[in-house]
């Protein structure tokens, strides 16, 4: 497949592989055309119209990464720019909201989990123009960093002291909330700036995974959201824009070449924070028969109950899902092999999840909140807990040390629509689509000595996910996919008991008053 862009003088359009292996080209005129595609995205002076220069180019683009693709991951990604590029080219201030819904997921998973010092060095860094573009349009950066958005603004100019000092306050924050989060990244983004114009690739590489760590944390799990009227909004537009302005540096321009992210890897690869082993969880996932320790048993009853019961106070909508549902249905508590606990939320309460007010009680009372940006899905842990965070394309920040309470998210699309499905970890829920009234409203249910919401027809959840003998037999899945660690295994009466001990439970510690009470 090759994209074959027409050089302006007529000759042969220099190409250069793409991927190793792999039969896709890309030209280097078709880097230039994108190149002011990029920078006329940029100038918000410069009107977007169907007869544009961006818009025709975008279009033209489009139908050149037409070519038939294969399933690397590189041509995922390269088929995600190029439904940004038709959904641009249709509607270019409004493409975020015109956009079909399957394509949006495949574009925000390119952005969310695609190392970015390898986006800009590429293709795909005309996303952040356009992201930039329609975000500004209608909420301009934040006033911090609009000098470094300016037209012709070269960053070799700045101080790094300012946004230096800016870190230090943010890193003093005692709970750092989305806006915080996204200020962190806008100025770890920033300082990238700076080092980009100074040609220092190395630290741009480091500042730019630091900067989509911060990202990632924030917790915006679809492009939708991204273009929300938020009190964040404005902090995300300006990390678009310095993003965008990174990819237009002299440093990336000039070094369009898989050999210079490789070789970055190799010298400055992600910085890599393992857990001791000794701490190392010993639950063991392979063996239905082995119960899990009493003292991690406990830890999953507290996380349960102090958890389910700070989200029910700041009018969070839950339920208890996948395996401690099963486990409160089938045994009452925790299911005696189970190393971890599961919640689901619906797409609106996981907005409120990474409120400030919600990770100060959840940090009042031991617990720090995290996001899988690769799953979609958040985990709470308890503090201090060793992290790991694995190093390589998709860095993510993850817990290894059970026990942990992972959140599911649900999404429905438009507010009418009466079937639910789960954004988060696509992979093993398969498609699966739950019917408004099987959800909602949630009940309760005994879960040892607390208490856990179920959904309003929990048998149908669970029929869905485990299968209708989920009764009776004990099956190796994670929802919809099954895992082949070990064959299906009938429960037996001891088996059919709850994990111990379910106790004894902490004292929740609320806040003074509740969310609808803030002034």
């Amino acid at each position: 497949a090759c994209c074959c862009a027409a050089s302006q003088s007529g000759g042969p359009a220099k190409t250069r592989r793409l991927e190793e292996g792999e039969g896709l080209y890309i030209t280097e005129v078709a880097f230039d055309v994108l190149d002011r595609v990029a920078s006329s995205a940029m100038d918000l002076q410069q009107p977007l119209d169907s007869g544009s220069f961006a818009v025709e180019a975008a279009r033209a683009m489009a139908h050149e990464l037409e070519a038939p693709l294969g399933r690397d991951d590189g041509f995922v990604v390269l088929r995600s720019v190029q439904r940004l590029l038709t959904a641009f080219a249709e509607a270019p201030l409004a493409w975020p909201s015109s956009m079909r819904v399957s394509h949006t997921f495949d574009v925000w998973r390119t952005l969310s989990t695609e190392r970015w010092f390898k986006l800009i060095l590429d293709v795909p860094k005309v996303i952040f123009a356009l992201f930039y573009r329609a975000s500004a349009t209608t909420v301009p950066a934040d006033e911090s960093y609009e000098h470094l958005l300016v037209a012709g603004a070269a960053a070799r100019n700045v101080s790094m002291a300012p946004h230096a000092i800016h870190l230090t306050d943010l890193r003093s924050q005692p709970a750092c909330d989305r806006t915080c989060l996204l200020d962190f990244a806008a100025t770890y983004a920033a300082l990238a700036l700076v080092a980009a114009w100074h040609e220092n690739a190395g630290d741009v590489a480091q500042l730019l995974d630091e900067s989509q760590e911060m990202f990632q944390a924030a917790g915006i799990f679809l492009l939708p959201e991204a273009f929300e009227d938020a009190e964040w909004r404005p902090m995300l537009t300006a990390l678009w824009g310095i993003l965008a302005s990174i990819a237009a540096t002299p440093l990336i321009r000039i070094s369009r070449n898989e050999g210079m992210a490789n070789s970055l890897d190799e010298q400055h690869p992600r910085v890599v924070r393992w857990h001791d082993s000794s701490e190392e969880a010993s639950c063991d996932r392979s063996d239905p028969l082995a119960p899990t320790p009493g003292h991690e048993v406990l830890g999953l009853y507290r996380a349960v109950d102090t958890i389910g019961r700070l989200l029910t106070w700041h009018g969070i909508t839950w339920f208890a899902s996948h395996g401690t549902l099963l486990g409160a249905l089938r045994h009452g508590g925790v299911i005696p092999h189970d190393c971890d606990a599961d919640f689901t939320i619906t797409a609106t309460s996981a907005r409120l999840l990474r409120s400030r007010p919600v990770l100060e009680s959840l940090l009042r009372n031991g617990y720090e909140l995290s996001f899988r940006p690769v799953q979609n899905l958040f985990a709470v842990f308890r503090l201090g807990a060793p992290v790991e965070q694995p190093a390589g394309w998709r860095p993510q920040l993850y817990v290894s040390r059970e026990p942990y309470l992972n959140i599911y998210v649900l999404f429905s699309g438009d507010d009418g629509q009466e079937f639910y499905s789960y954004v988060s970890n696509q992979d093993i829920h398969a498609d699966t689509y739950f019917p408004s009234f099987a959800l909602f409203p949630t009940e309760t249910s005994p879960f040892g000595m607390a208490e856990v919401n179920v959904p309003a027809d929990p048998n149908l959840y669970l029929d869905a996910m485990y299968g209708r003998d989920w009764r009776t037999t004990v099956r190796d899945k994670s929802a919809m996919v099954d895992n082949g660690r070990y064959a299906p295994v009938a429960l037996t009466s001891y088996g059919l008991r709850m994990a111990l001990p379910a106790g004894p439970l902490r004292d929740v510690v609320f806040p003074d008053r509740r969310p609808w009470q803030e002034k």
